[in-house]
This record gives structure tokens, sequence and C-alpha cells, in this order.
């Protein structure tokens, strides 16, 4: 695995990238039961939590006084890390084999970290926490179990420590993955591509946090991990965003939305009636009608171009017919 990717070793050291190695094939025995096999790697992965935020401390007023890690808590945290990876992967169903407990290299689902410790400036090491607080709402967010910590709670008079970080994107894709397994013996690819690439993004966050780099996470598919297909499909979404947002219409977002949040509501009594007259038409002649096909086809259309308007994914206003296209009026 080492020598699929020599060119990305050569492209930057500091960055964060994600391999992948796996075949999509899957052991349904093993599935079945991937959360109870998974046990001894989480109790050990709490335990290494508590080990690592004092190595990250200690790692921490190194680098605050000298401007560079020390080697040793480097390999230590970046074992850690690949770690975690190789745990979400198995547990999220990213990966299939039993992962070993030491995070060498070589999992079907690998990250790429820095070999060595690089120096870093000392105001981004003073503020790294508050810095990385973005970067783990979206890792949260994207789920996994790396750095997964635990809180206190209390039941009656009894303490019990509970483990957290396991959630998010990544379980909803091991929850699909889990029946897909079960019936075709092997992991869908979009569903094996989205939970890595949360696990990905997850990895750097924690690194970024840890002192491994100074190169601040990337959400960018392509700039994080290798080359992403998409399976062949009929619905396709087509982007070509520059990326420029104004910042008077972000800052207004929600309100200017409101108009397009009414109309979306208002155009979904309709569709939802359309969908069942379109529904009983196929089932009888085989194919939908063509007038409730274009009224469907174009709502669709204009929910995801209020979605990108509201979410950011683009920046023009959208229409209110649900045409082919956004266009921007810059």
């Amino acid at each position: 695995m080492a020598d699929a990717y020599p060119i990305l070793r050569l492209m930057d050291q500091r960055a964060i990238r994600l391999l992948i190695a796996d075949d999509l094939r899957r052991s349904r025995l093993t599935v079945f039961f991937r959360l109870l096999l998974a046990i001894p790697h989480l109790i050990w992965i709490a335990l290494w939590s508590i080990a690592a935020i004092f190595a990250a401390l200690a790692m921490w007023t190194v680098a605050l006084l000298t401007g560079r890690p020390p080697r040793r808590l480097h390999g230590f945290l970046a074992a850690y890390v690949r770690y975690g990876t190789h745990l979400a992967a198995y547990l999220f169903l990213a990966a299939n084999p039993f992962p070993s407990f030491t995070g060498e290299p070589g999992y079907p689902i690998e990250v790429e970290l820095p070999p060595e410790p690089l120096e870093q400036p000392r105001w981004k090491t003073a503020l790294r926490l508050l810095l990385a607080v973005p970067a783990l709402l979206l890792a949260t967010t994207l789920g996994s179990v790396t750095g997964g910590g635990g809180s206190w709670g209390r039941d009656g008079d009894d303490w019990s420590w509970a483990l957290s970080g396991i959630g998010g994107v990544a379980a909803v894709c091991a929850l699909l993955g889990w029946f897909a397994i079960l019936a075709l013996g092997r992991m869908p690819t979009g569903l094996r591509d989205l939970a890595a690439y949360s696990i990905g993004y997850t990895a750097q966050a924690y690194a970024y946090l840890l002192l491994l780099t100074d190169r601040y996470p990337t959400s960018d598919p392509e700039r994080a991990g290798p080359a992403w297909t998409l399976p062949e499909h009929p619905v396709r979404i087509e982007l070509t965003d520059d990326g420029r947002r104004s910042r008077l219409t972000v800052l207004f977002r929600f309100l200017l939305a409101l108009p397009h949040l009414v109309w979306l509501t208002l155009w979904t009594i309709p569709a939802f009636l359309a969908a069942l007259a379109n529904g009983f038409v196929a089932l009888f002649l085989g194919r939908s009608a063509g007038l409730l096909h274009r009224f469907l086809a174009a709502y669709v259309r204009y929910a995801a171009q209020v979605g990108a308007f509201l979410l950011l994914v683009a920046n023009p206003f959208p229409g209110f017919t649900g045409g082919l296209g956004i266009r921007s009026t810059r």
C-alpha cells in the first residue's frame, strides 16, 4: 500500500490524506456481529485517549516553547490518529479486516500523516484549540470514533462511563450498508466512500488539534483523498459554482430565503398529490405521465436550488420555477 501513492508523498509533507485500498467485499458473519467484535477496540481507544490527552498537553508545551513538537510524542499521537481511523473504518463498515491495536500503517482505509514533526508557528500553537473548533464541529457531524472520549452521567446512585463520538454521517452509512452487505455481501461504493470521507476529515481535524500538522483540515474531497467516482445514475447534480460569496447576502441568507421556503412548502402539497397520481399511472402503464414527470422534475430541481442557496452551496438567488439552472447576475 505504501507504493500505491508515491506521488502524493512528494506533494506536501504537511498534508493529511486518506488512502483507500478496499475491494468492497464484506464478510456477512463479521458484519452481523461487527459491534460486538469492536468492543475490545472501543475499550482500548478509550484508554489510549486518556494517555493521548496527557501526551497532547506535553506536546503543546514543548511546541509552544521550541516551535517544533518532540519526535516521540509526534509518533505516539500519529499512531493514535491512525488507530482511530482504522477502528472507525472497521466499525462503520468502510473496511473489512479486523484492525490491529497498534495503529501501524497498512489498513485498507489509511490516513497519511507527516512522518516527522515539522516546525510550526508559535501563535498557531498557542491558539490551536480555538482554531480547531470549527473543524471539530464538522468532524462531530460527520462522525467517527477517533478521539472518542466519554462523559460521566448519574443514574440513581451509580456512575457510568459512556463512550461518545460515535454517530453522524458515517454511522448512517454503516446502518444502510449493514443491510446491503447482509443481502449482497459487499458494501455499496457510494456508502463506503461517504463513510471514508467522513473518517478522513475527522482524522484531519484531530491531526491538526494534536499538532501533527499545521495544515488546516480541508473539506474538499479531491484534496483530502483519492479520486472519487460516482456510480452511473440518470439523476445527476451539476455544480458550476466558483466558491465566491456576497457577504451581504450571506449575512441575510435565511431572511432572503423565506419567500422560497414558503413557496416550496406550498408547492410540496400539489407535488405530493402529483406523485401519487404518477405512481398509479406508472403502475398501470409502466412509465410516468409526461406532464406529471415534468412537473415533479421542476419541483425536485427547485428544492435542490433552494437548498443550495440556503446552505451556501451556491450564491445566486434562485428562480421560483425550478428551471434548468441558476444563473448568476454578476
